[in-house]
């Protein structure tokens, strides 16, 4: 196994042992996005539980924290506060991660942890100033179906539509029937 696929396995599985092995050995992380792996943790989640300290271990190591990606401006900031990473959330904040910067759906990372499901959370995000009236609008596209009606928005071929959607971070968590959440939001004005 090459050096790199062993380091794949570990940012996979997180596996906090063999990647200080693989430091102390002389491992440089500066070409390990941090983003890439947040990705990688959410969409293994049922397999992997996400461990703040590898994070960290990443982070103190050299990781590339990039603010966003470039196809949909995802920040770092957006999945730790999905993967309800709240204290590694708030050295981001004290670092000066602006938590109310939006991707390209309109989306911050306030609507990325209501999604993520976790009180502690969204309390932390709400605590640090985050802007929970904030809109994420965004259109989604449908093949055409003969036949159908619906008050959509047809592309310039018609052989698409689209419709915009608006969504809050009320919806979002009513959406995912969280009762803590909708309480708490209901009681900070929504």
């Amino acid at each position: 196994m090459t050096t790199n696929e062993k380091l794949n396995e570990v940012l996979k599985f997180q596996d906090i042992q063999t990647l200080t092995m693989m430091i102390n050995d002389g491992l440089q992380l500066n070409e390990v996005k941090l983003i890439d792996v947040l990705k990688n943790s959410i969409n293994n989640k049922d397999e992997v539980k996400v461990d703040s300290r590898f994070i960290k271990m990443l982070i103190e190591n050299g990781v590339q924290i990039d603010t966003t990606t470039n196809k949909s401006s995802i920040s770092s900031l957006m999945l730790l506060s999905y993967l309800s990473l709240d204290e590694i959330i708030e050295d981001f904040i004290s670092k000066g991660f602006d938590i109310n910067a939006m991707n390209t759906w309109g989306m911050n990372s306030f609507h990325w942890a209501v999604a993520g499901g976790e009180y502690s959370t969204v309390r932390l995000l709400m605590e640090k100033g985050a802007d929970i009236f904030a809109k994420a609008e965004f259109e989604v596209e449908y093949p055409h179906r003969e036949g159908e009606e619906f008050e959509l928005f047809y592309g310039d071929d018609e052989k698409t539509r689209s419709k915009k959607i608006k969504i809050s971070s009320f919806s979002c968590a009513f959406n995912k029937y969280n009762p803590q959440i909708v309480k708490l939001l209901l009681e900070n004005g929504f």
